[in-house]
């Protein structure tokens, strides 16, 4: 067997809370939650989460409106022209703010979100938004971003096997992923359980040697793995302090403590 017990976590419903098994991949150290999202009973969290209210959407979109710029000065970079013209998909869309940029700035954009309640209101709008990554399309998409969306899927290799079967071939896959395997494993050494504050409400946490092996397996190429998340607003002076030096001290030490990681990826031939 290649994974190992990692102890059990609760996931939140409108019902109450369920246990779930964790467990711990042996080969890359990526954590995994022994659920099924996919089950209609247990979408239902995912309208009551925090990060999906309406009422925050204001908030939210002061916070990570430079961080979105952030991301698409990276797809520019990585493709090594503007967005203008070209077709994105963002995946993980939520409120619609980065997609909103994108479109602003001349990009023919498209979204993928899962919670009803945020599909109808970007929907509303006037925006392209799909409830799953769609398998055929017109034409591929030249840049995909994917931002704090993949380990909420139930099965995300067969997410980014769809996704590479609708990227250009010279396209750009941009993922944004949290990064608490260090804290997580830290955690197992020293006895204390893995609760769900830690853990958060996701299928999966990563490793960065996780996610190189799901791009790869999945038929993508990772090109650059960035650990500094500029353009975030809304933390606290100690937060930022934090940010920076565990984004310096996973860059240059090689101590993966940063509490993101964004990878950057394209197809393979």
């Amino acid at each position: 067997m290649a994974d190992d017990p990692a102890g059990v976590i609760p996931f939140y419903l409108k019902s109450g809370e369920i246990d779930t098994s964790l467990w711990r991949c042996r080969f890359c150290g990526t954590y995994t939650r022994d659920i099924n999202l996919d089950d209609p009973r247990l979408r239902g969290h995912f309208e009551v989460a925090s990060y999906t209210d309406p009422q925050a959407e204001a908030r939210l979109r002061d916070c990570r409106a430079g961080f979105f710029a952030y991301l698409q000065s990276l797809a520019e970079a990585a493709i090594g022209r503007s967005l203008h013209g070209l077709r994105v998909l963002d995946v993980g869309a939520a409120y619609g703010h980065l997609l909103d940029r994108l479109l602003a700035d001349g990009a023919r954009g498209e979204g993928v979100e899962i919670v009803e309640t945020l599909r109808a209101r970007m929907t509303a709008r006037g925006l392209v938004v799909h409830e799953t990554v769609p398998t055929a399309v017109a034409a591929p998409f030249d840049v995909i971003f994917a931002i704090d969306s993949l380990y909420y899927f139930n099965d995300p290799p067969a997410a980014l096997g769809a996704i590479r079967r609708i990227i250009s071939p010279d396209g750009r896959l941009i993922i944004r992923v949290t990064n608490r395997v260090w804290l997580l494993d830290w955690l197992r050494v020293a006895g204390v359980a893995i609760g769900r504050d830690r853990f958060g409400d996701a299928k999966c946490n990563f490793s960065p040697e996780g996610m190189a092996l799901l791009l790869q397996k999945a038929g993508f190429e990772p090109t650059r793995l960035i650990w500094r998340e500029k353009g975030k607003r809304g933390q606290g002076r100690l937060l930022r302090l934090y940010y920076t030096l565990s984004a310096w001290a996973s860059e240059y030490l090689t101590l993966p403590v940063a509490p993101g990681m964004i990878l950057i990826a394209r197809p393979r031939p």
